[in-house]
């Protein structure tokens, strides 16, 4: 989790949809996003998915999006997805995205 009620709540209702979806059959894995910040309170990512491809694609979306059109937000997200592809072991490229593996029936 992380201190947007709006985030918050969109992934408790994903985790229940994924459950739900589980009772009826369905199978996969359900990945939460971890930004630095979780993982500085402890939760340790466990997927790091090469985005290098997409990073510049990725910045362009997320501007669209007037909320997230802070002039300076391209830079830390460079700089985060950065520090994932620098820190993980498994991604081969420049930079990465940092993900948790959650099991049902436990939300972090």
């Amino acid at each position: 989790m992380d201190y947007s009620q709006e985030h918050n709540g969109t992934a408790l209702l994903v985790v229940n949809a994924f459950e739900e979806a589980h009772k009826e059959g369905a199978r996969g894995t359900l990945l939460a996003w971890v930004s630095q910040q979780r993982y500085a309170f402890k939760l340790a990512p466990d997927v790091i998915i090469d985005i290098s491809d997409y990073m510049d694609r990725k910045i362009e979306i997320q501007l669209l999006h007037a909320s997230q059109a802070n002039k300076n937000w391209p830079e830390r997200w460079r700089a985060t997805a950065l520090f994932w592809g620098k820190w993980s072991f498994n991604c081969k490229g420049e930079y990465g995205e940092a993900f948790k593996t959650l099991r049902i029936g436990k939300l972090f």
